[in-house]
């Protein structure tokens, strides 16, 4: 309809929502097919096929973030192992002494790993940032242009991933912890540097 206010011309869209009683998709398809031979009808949307599509969208985005987060988790544990094994191969002579002035081998693993705990929450506060623009990134680039996800974050996300990088920062001071445990404090304190 073809409106005229102050020179200008305005056009009204007009929809209807429409609730079938036969639900089946034949019943759907034979009714969409029967609207659009009209002039009047431009276009035809069924919700159970766009609420369809949508919950599959939402399924691939929920198996690429497991993937993520697998990947990540895997990332982490692999650089934790690999920083925590470098400084105690580097300082094998240093923990040797402390060892032998008689530091309990927990006091001597908390001695190495209150660094690589520091490091840890450096890298928390830091992948907050990252992890909220490329939070942003994905919800804006992957939703279709008929579709708005949600792009608020809870407390609880925070709170868990934190939560899982320090309990897999623990899982790697363990391993660590054993091998701290069978460090031949003679031949260290006998080796040259």
């Amino acid at each position: 309809m073809n409106l005229t206010r102050l020179g200008v011309d305005f056009f009204a869209f007009y929809s209807d929502y429409i609730l079938l009683g036969d639900h089946s998709q034949e019943s759907v398809s034979l009714f969409s097919r029967s609207m659009l031979v009209n002039d009047v009808v431009l276009s035809i949307a069924n919700t159970n096929t766009a609420s369809g599509a949508i919950s599959d969208l939402t399924q691939s985005l929920n198996i690429v973030m497991l993937v993520i987060v697998l990947i990540s988790s895997l990332l982490a544990i692999v650089v934790l192992y690999n920083l925590t094994n470098i400084n105690v191969s580097e300082r094998t002579r240093e923990l040797s002494t402390i060892s032998v002035l008689g530091f309990y081998p927990g006091e001597v693993t908390a001695y190495v790993y209150r660094e690589t705990m520091i490091l840890t929450t450096i890298g928390i506060l830091v992948g907050y940032v990252f992890g909220f623009i490329l939070h942003r990134f994905i919800i804006t680039t992957m939703a279709p242009p008929n579709v708005l996800f949600d792009p608020t974050l809870k407390a609880t996300t925070y709170i868990y991933a934190a939560v899982f990088t320090f309990a897999i920062s623990c899982v790697v001071m363990l391993i660590i912890h054993h091998r701290l445990k069978r460090i031949d404090m003679v031949e260290a304190l006998k080796s040259v540097e």
